[in-house]
């Protein structure tokens, strides 16, 4: 019982010890106490003076050579199509007037001359009732008939002034049988097509002894003398650019420019590539190089802005605001913005030799103060 209460007097006194010690660590390292310290930072900006000055710069584009003309054959009679002046195959060069499609017209030929010998069989007999009828009106008729031929193209009808020799003409049938032979004249011509300018085929679809109809696809053809360059341009840069300025297209290692001619320019925006379409013209006189499907580059020549500032695209704000510095603080400003390029931008607005930022800061607003880097 003694051992128990001498255990129980331990305990307590060792509980007693540990809280004295405890109050007295805690008296002598009291608690921080923490408090906001407002921190006045005044932010540093990179100014330039404002000076105005002429500016000038050149630009360039990519575009592709293509021929301004190019033609589709199509068939608008039936045949087989034969050898013509040149052999029928993609890439074969041609003159102008060369015979380029031949397609079969015996047939229609011996057609023709039949048609053409049975008006010379009518039209002698009328000439009997021509010359009793319209005796000051025969001699004209009679060198018409003269000319009548069935290897060659019926000649013009001459001037029929009189009425009533119209209606003896159509009467007779005379008309309508003149007015066939030349449609029929005219669907022969279509047998045969040649090249309307110097060229080259880029398709063929059809081949020597093919038989073709109305309306089937032969081949296509291109100008080689007319060559134009279709170049995708910023609509920004429109303003710049105008139809009959001349640029220098450059082909790939070239340091002589081929001169060219702005020769129209698209008035709308591709919906996919957001660009605008500008076309320059090739003088076929230049003796160059350039074919069709050649990649090149068109520069455009120098153009200059009149009296204009060039800062960092970043120092705007709000699209049309710059900050300047007056009395170590920002004061906002507003700019004529007269071009923006990749990184850099033109501006008109502030007082020249005035201090205007050129960076953008964060959190800035006018009356904010600032220190000025890089001016002295």
């Amino acid at each position: 019982m003694f051992k128990k209460v001498i255990i129980s007097f331990f305990i307590v006194a060792l509980i007693l010890i540990a809280s004295t010690v405890y109050l007295l660590v805690q008296k002598s390292n009291p608690p921080e106490v923490f408090k906001d310290e407002e921190k006045n930072t005044i932010v540093s900006v990179q100014v330039e003076e404002v000076t105005y000055e002429d500016y000038s710069e050149s630009f360039s584009y990519y575009g592709r050579v293509n021929s301004s003309q190019v033609v589709h054959l199509v068939s608008e009679v039936t045949g087989i199509i034969k050898n013509a002046d040149i052999p029928l195959e993609e890439g074969q060069l041609f003159k102008k007037g060369q015979l380029l499609i031949n397609i079969s017209s015996d047939e229609r030929e011996m057609e023709l001359k039949a048609m053409k010998s049975e008006l010379i069989s009518t039209f002698s007999y009328m000439m009997l009732n021509l010359n009793h009828a319209f005796p000051d009106e025969y001699s004209k008729w009679q060198k018409f008939f003269k000319k009548i031929s069935v290897e060659k193209p019926l000649p013009p009808l001459p001037k029929v002034i009189n009425s009533e020799e119209t209606t003896y003409l159509a009467n007779q049938g005379f008309l309508s049988n003149y007015y066939n032979i030349k449609a029929q004249e005219i669907n022969l011509d279509k047998h045969k097509m040649s090249a309307p300018f110097n060229g080259a085929y880029i398709l063929v679809e059809r081949e020597i002894g093919s038989t073709v109809y109305p309306g089937l696809e032969l081949a296509s053809i291109i100008c080689t003398d007319a060559l134009e360059i279709e170049v995708e341009i910023k609509p920004e840069d429109i303003e710049w650019i105008s139809t009959g300025g001349t640029v220098s297209v450059y082909t790939t290692g070239s340091t002589a420019g081929i001169p060219g001619t702005v020769d129209r320019i698209s008035p709308f925006v591709s919906p996919t590539s957001q660009m605008m379409k500008m076309f320059v013209s090739i003088d076929p006189s230049s003796e160059s190089s350039l074919v069709t499907g050649q990649y090149v580059e068109v520069k455009i020549p120098s153009l200059v802005v009149e009296q204009v500032m060039e800062i960092p695209r970043e120092a705007i704000v709000q699209d049309f605001m710059v900050y300047t510095v007056e009395n170590n603080q920002l004061e906002m400003f507003f700019a004529e913005i007269v071009r923006q390029n990749e990184d850099t931008a033109l501006i008109r607005g502030p007082e020249e030799g005035s201090l205007l930022v050129i960076e953008s800061v964060v959190d800035a607003e006018s009356g904010m103060p600032v220190n000025v880097i890089g001016y002295d």
